[in-house]
């Protein structure tokens, strides 16, 4: 009776051991993808705002063009 109970006790320890592996393995890919997601986020805001940049530079020269024609 005692080793039944004893074996039970082990299994279930052994099923939560296995649980907790699974879910820290979880953890660590969705940390990775949330660092991978916060990487391209930086690169679009980065990219976003040369163009923006080079947007205001171009416009700013046509507007010296436009102000040394006229």
């Amino acid at each position: 009776m005692y080793e039944q109970e004893a074996e039970e006790f082990n299994w279930t320890h052994q099923q939560q051991q296995e649980q907790q592996q699974k879910q820290q393995k979880n953890n660590k890919k969705s940390q990775s993808r949330n660092e991978n997601l916060e990487n391209s986020f930086e690169f679009v805001r980065f990219t976003f705002f040369c163009l923006d940049y080079y947007v205001i530079l171009t416009e700013m020269f046509y507007a010296a063009i436009f102000i040394a024609i006229y």
